[in-house]
């Protein structure tokens, strides 16, 4: 009998967590947490845009929101959902979305949780770049496309002066902390000196409300995320290099500079196009990264995570203030700073005690 040795081939071994994609000439690793992750928090979102097209002024059961989702039940359900709720919900995912993958951006680039766009003077470089515009001009148009213009202004200003500094990450905290508090004391200074019937909108945007909110600034900030999703997963390859500090990343062929200012350039646009939705909204574009990073436990930059947190965060206060305050409308924006310096509080006391044990 004919004997043949079987050809021995030895067993492919992968890291623990990971999913293993493999075809004729390439292989894939893909963690399984973050993905578990993304896939969770969708479903979460799902659910809490369910509740905010349920509740209201009017509540409705899900078999009646899914009916007049579908086009059916009665013509009064139909506008209640698809023209006045459905609007604002898709405009607070939009935003929820920018300001969290913007607010990654900073504070994994500054390597700083407090370097968010509000902190920083991003926001507040909107704001006076639509205030002081619309004391020249009437058109809505020209108005709201010089948000992320001084947005942009504001940060390359800020950039310029701290980007060669010692200690990068705090000196952008405590610059932008005075340069905001700058911004803001001169369009309060311009705001009053004009007529209240010609800023009272830019007042109410300036408080972050999506009050009679239309999807045309929704579907900017939607497209935006779309279009740059490539350079997103470019940077957050280049930002993961970035974390072992800039030598070292420098050592292993990152344009560290290049990825600087790409990377501050997108955070402020996607930040300025989703303030422009809603106005300036504190708390998100902080906690949702902070969060994400969390939820991976600190392994990669979580720029889509972080993404869907905003989301959530922002849905869950929008509702929340629509149901607090019912029949009254009030602006998201003021129920997310009580909860961002709650949060914030709550950052200080746990580094804190981290720091005394």
């Amino acid at each position: 009998m004919l004997l043949r040795n079987k050809p021995t081939t030895s067993p492919r071994y992968h890291p623990t967590g990971q999913l293993l994609f493999q075809t004729s000439s390439t292989s894939w690793l893909i963690a399984k947490r973050p993905v578990f992750v993304a896939l969770s928090l969708l479903l979460l979102l799902l659910l809490c845009t369910v509740w905010s097209l349920s509740v209201g002024s009017t509540s409705l059961s899900l078999s009646e929101v899914a009916q007049a989702l579908m086009g059916e039940g009665s013509r009064m359900k139909q506008i209640l959902v698809l023209d006045l709720r459905l609007p604002r919900v898709t405009s607070v995912i939009a935003a929820g979305l920018g300001m969290g993958i913007a607010g990654s951006l900073l504070q994994n680039l500054i390597r700083n949780r407090l370097a968010t766009p509000d902190m920083v003077g991003v926001n507040e470089g909107a704001i006076f770049a639509m205030v002081l515009v619309s004391l020249l001009f009437t058109q809505a148009a020209i108005v709201w496309w010089m948000a992320p213009v001084g947005a942009l202004i504001a940060m390359l200003m800020l950039y310029a002066f701290c980007h060669k500094h010692e200690h990068q990450g705090y000196t952008f905290i405590v610059v932008g902390l005075g340069f905001s508090t700058f911004l803001r004391s001169i369009t309060e200074f311009l705001m009053s000196t004009d007529s209240l019937v010609h800023v009272s909108s830019i007042y109410v945007w300036s408080m972050g409300s999506f009050i009679g909110q239309s999807l045309t600034s929704t579907y900017v900030v939607l497209a935006l995320l779309a279009l740059t999703s490539p350079l997103l997963a470019y940077l957050v390859a280049q930002l993961n290099l970035l974390r072992v500090g800039q030598v070292q990343a420098m050592s292993l062929g990152v344009p560290v500079l290049r990825v600087q200012v790409l990377t501050l350039s997108l955070a402020v646009l996607i930040t300025a196009l989703s303030s422009a939705i809603a106005g300036p909204i504190a708390f998100i574009a902080m906690a949702a990264p902070i969060l994400a990073s969390s939820l991976l436990r600190h392994r990669t930059v979580p720029i889509w995570v972080a993404g869907l947190c905003g989301a959530i965060l922002l849905m869950l206060s929008d509702t929340l203030v629509r149901v607090l305050a019912n029949p009254e409308e009030v602006a998201t924006g003021i129920l997310t700073r009580i909860i961002g310096g709650i949060f914030l509080f709550w950052i200080i006391i746990k580094d804190s005690i981290k720091g005394r044990t």
